[in-house]
């Protein structure tokens, strides 16, 4: 009997977190039993060196996915569905999320909570992200209708989501994290043993954009030095360029040179080098599906202070520092416990460590496969 044969649709993939999924899924297709025979990927170019390819894992790109949405979507319309049908292609995963064309049977993925939270759209004002994000939410939610499986990423994501769309068929996978974030816990010092010229050094690794608050956790460190506690930060991810503009502002208007870095963004594979360096972490976002980068920092280590908004707590649960990172008095309050509390510090960051080990991208890769194959089967 012939296997089936899968196709990924990952033209609008392109950074972040999709990327991680991705290429952590391709390199745990060859430890897992699945169903499928080929397996063909279908992208833009330059996402075919991030990916562990082997023989029955196919790679497929054209000129036109690397140029821009209207380029993509004639290619999506009327070249893909020659594609698909050349490779008879039983089944689509689209976990991009967003997917318009004809081929039946698809499976869709939630990924991008900003797409489904009104509140936090509203961040951007009268802005064409707001537009886009708007529009997203219509797109989306028809896929999602039309999808025969959609997989979460989080219970906070299926809670939030099924209010509106009341879907039949869909499932809670987590993503995992790569077991290079697992370090050895650092000794827990007390505050008094650091100082100005070796500082306490927290992380916080994540886009810079109007749901991450950067801007508040600057401000906030700079009140810790000011009370002199020897605090310094280094921030890195992209950037957003109006949130951007509006961190450098409050960033020089503080002086933060002296105690602030941003880095911008940092290859994925040398991300364990800051991790390793870092004394705290700091993850103040107020909008996620499932926060890749919290997980990291759980799996090596870190003591951690964190948004309290969900589903953060669904993964940290209560081995963290929590504050409201809209209320700078609340992020201050909850820094300066974690610098005062060593032996809580390390407990915290045990504990941390060790829920983190439920999140393995082995489990992911096999939970998604059995999941795909039983929308297949299911149809048949």
């Amino acid at each position: 009997m012939t296997k089936a044969t899968l196709a990924i649709d990952a033209t609008n993939i392109s950074a972040g977190g999709a990327v991680t999924h991705l290429m952590e899924l391709c390199s745990q297709l060859t430890e897992i039993k699945h169903h499928f025979g080929e397996i063909y990927i279908f992208g833009p170019h330059q996402l075919e060196s991030k990916l562990q390819l082997t023989p029955n894992i196919n790679f497929i790109s054209h000129s036109w996915l690397s140029k821009n949405y209207l380029f993509r979507y004639l290619w999506l319309k009327f070249n893909f569905p020659k594609e698909l049908k050349k490779r008879n292609v039983g089944l689509l995963f689209v976990p991009g999320g967003y997917y318009s064309g004809s081929f039946r049977p698809f499976v869709s993925m939630c990924r991008n909570m900003l797409v489904f939270d009104k509140n936090e759209r509203n961040r951007y004002g009268f802005s064409l992200m707001n537009a886009r994000l708007s529009l997203l939410n219509i797109f989306q939610s028809q896929t999602f209708r039309k999808a025969a499986g959609l997989i979460f990423i989080s219970n906070y994501a299926k809670n939030i989501v099924n209010q509106s769309l009341q879907l039949k068929n869909s499932t809670i996978i987590h993503h995992g994290v790569s077991k290079r974030f697992s370090l050895p816990i650092k000794k827990q010092l007390p505050i008094e043993q650091y100082n100005f010229n070796q500082p306490f050094k927290f992380l916080y690794v994540s886009i810079i954009d109007v749901y991450k608050h950067q801007d508040n956790v600057l401000k906030t460190i700079a009140a810790l030095r000011e009370k002199s506690y020897p605090v310094e930060i280094t921030f890195i991810g992209g950037k957003y360029i109006p949130c951007y503009q509006r961190f450098i502002s409050v960033y020089k208007d503080l002086g933060a040179q002296s105690f602030a870095n941003y880095l911008g963004e940092v290859p994925y594979t040398d991300l364990i080098q800051y991790y390793k360096n870092a004394d705290a972490f700091i993850f103040a976002s107020s909008c996620e599906n499932m926060p890749n980068t919290l997980l990291e920092a759980m799996s090596s280590g870190l003591p951690i202070a964190c948004s309290i908004s969900n589903p953060m707590p669904e993964f940290l649960g209560e081995h963290g520092y929590y504050f409201d990172p809209e209320q700078i008095e609340n992020i201050y309050t909850a820094l300066e416990k974690l610098l005062l509390e060593p032996q809580q510090r390390m407990r915290n960051a045990q504990e941390a460590q060790l829920k983190a080990q439920d999140y393995n991208w082995k489990r992911c890769a096999q939970e998604t496969m059995d999941y795909l194959w039983s929308i297949k089967a299911n149809i048949e």
